[in-house]
């Protein structure tokens, strides 16, 4: 088996409103209402000490830093980064996606979970998703005593280290799946 484990450049920030909206679209005109008009039209600065204020810029994009409903409203935004293949499967926890493919001993034509892997990109940047290739990590679970050949991984024109362990949701996993 073989996880790659995506990492998201701040993905709460990055959430296109109206794509969200559209997501939205089967619920409650009035919740789809209430949503829009939360997320739109903000008002952003900065400040420093107690009279030093930056410029206030108007933002239609993203959460609200802290909003409880934020990780529902991001995951309802990813809903598109599902499996494609019988082969493979993409595990989400709201920011936290993992994709798992099936390999065989050799490597040998195991094309569908760079295929997997490329869809789920494509889909990210069809959402304004930022993948950061340079926090985004492959890992090899295997009980044989060799190193398999798995091809070197590149998104973003950055190559994916393969890891001997990965923290996932504050659990740190192995290439033998021993939880730490």
């Amino acid at each position: 088996m073989i996880a790659l484990f995506l990492d998201f450049s701040p993905a709460f920030n990055t959430i296109d409103v109206l794509k969200l909206i559209q997501n939205l679209s089967h619920l409650d005109s009035r919740v789809v209402n209430w949503v829009h008009s939360l997320l739109t039209n903000r008002v952003q600065y900065t400040q420093t000490g107690t009279d030093t204020i930056s410029s206030k810029i108007i933002t239609n994009t993203g959460t609200l830093q802290g909003m409880v409903l934020s990780p529902v409203l991001l995951t309802i935004y990813t809903d598109g980064l599902r499996s494609g293949s019988s082969q493979s499967s993409v595990i989400k926890f709201v920011d936290d996606t993992v994709i798992l493919g099936h390999i065989s001993d050799t490597f040998t034509g195991d094309l569908k979970y760079f295929n997997e892997v490329s869809r789920v990109s494509n889909i990210c940047s069809e959402n304004d998703l930022k993948l950061n290739a340079t926090k985004t990590h492959e890992m090899v679970f295997t009980t044989q005593r060799e190193t398999l050949y798995v091809p070197i991984l590149s998104l973003n024109g950055v190559a994916i280290p393969q890891s001997s362990s990965v923290k996932y949701l504050g659990v740190i996993i192995d290439d033998k799946l021993k939880f730490h």
